[in-house]
């Protein structure tokens, strides 16, 4: 072995290379004493559609959650839409891009009432209530966490 390979930088390289720590005094290999980072937390909105889309036996079910993750992208654009003023132009809205790419209303049918449920937790419950700055915000936010779960599906 030649003299570098043998010098204290190519051992340090090695250990670097390796993702061990050089601790002075003890040589390499040593590797550091820290815990792993805990586990990211699960949404409990992506355990419930990921059960209900395992458990879906609809052949097209991978084009109806794509095509549902798209209506809730567009929905962050329709929050921001002046013409919509309360919660019920914005439910129709979505509603109706809905109908558009998934015209069969049973389809996905247990993945969208999930949805909803998780929709009524987020915006008015009174269909005429007006759609403020606040209201537009967290119907964004909602509709961007949706369309991220449905996609993280596939």
């Amino acid at each position: 072995m030649s003299e570098f390979r043998r010098s204290i930088p190519y051992l340090a390289l090695l250990c670097l290379v390796a993702g061990l720590a050089l601790v002075a005094g003890t040589g390499c290999p040593h590797t550091p004493d820290s815990k792993p980072a805990p586990p990211a937390p699960v949404d409990p909105l992506y355990t419930d559609l990921k059960a209900l889309y395992d458990n879906t036996a609809d052949p097209k079910k991978a084009e109806y959650v794509k095509n549902l993750a798209v209506v809730y992208r567009l929905g962050v654009k329709m929050a921001d839409n002046p013409d919509l003023k309360t919660s019920a132009d914005l439910q129709a809205a979505l509603q109706k891009e809905r109908a558009s790419r998934i015209p069969d209303d049973n389809a996905i049918f247990s993945i969208r009432e999930r949805i909803s449920q998780e929709l009524r937790t987020l915006l008015p419950v009174s269909p005429v209530a007006n759609l403020d700055a606040e209201t537009r915000k967290i119907a964004k936010d909602g509709f961007t966490r949706i369309a991220t779960v449905l996609e993280r599906l596939q």
